[in-house]
């Protein structure tokens, strides 16, 4: 078959495949019916499970990581894509002890969310963690809301600086 019917029996066979290779314990072979699975269906979240599973099982977090960027080209769903942003925060930062790659998708999911919370602080440690002012000054500026003191006064010394005065003495004045 081809089209969608190709999609159907490619599913169908490799759960079947899928089961089988479970069975027998041979996970690596699991794992190749997932990837082929997602490679038809790349929202197939039966797949996408399984897959994330034997990867974090195997502490496979490069492979993890990729996974998660493959779902979340395929996503257009904003509350999945926020979801699997979380967790991809998490893989980098935990797992893979990548904090740049963490705040790239802390970055990623203030641009869905710009309120998201857990983002906002994610974004502001590593971003002061890696030393990266001119990342921390922007997600400063970006909070919603009014500053409390302690967050005036950090976006104030982060844009002193980044060479901006101006700018830190205006964010002081408010």
């Amino acid at each position: 078959p081809t089209g969608a019917g190709c999609c159907v029996v490619r599913v169908a066979v490799a759960r079947w495949a899928f089961e089988r290779a479970s069975a027998a314990g041979d996970l690596e072979l699991s794992i190749a019916y997932a990837e082929w699975v997602l490679a038809s269906d790349p929202k197939h979240e039966g797949a996408f499970s399984k897959a994330k599973q034997l990867y974090s099982s195997f502490e496979r977090w490069a492979d993890l990581e990729r996974l998660y960027e493959r779902a979340l080209e395929a996503e257009t769903d904003v509350a999945r894509r926020r979801s699997l942003l979380r967790d991809l925060m998490l893989v980098t930062e935990e797992m893979r002890q990548d904090k740049a790659a963490s705040l790239h998708a802390a970055r990623r999911l203030l641009e869905i969310d710009p309120n998201d919370r857990d983002a906002q602080f994610q974004a502001e440690r590593l971003a002061e963690n890696l030393g990266d002012l001119p990342v921390l000054v922007q997600v400063l500026r970006n909070r919603s809301g009014a500053f409390a003191t302690d967050a005036r006064e950090r976006l104030a010394e982060a844009e002193w600086k980044t060479g901006d005065a101006v700018a830190a003495v205006e964010t002081l004045k408010r």
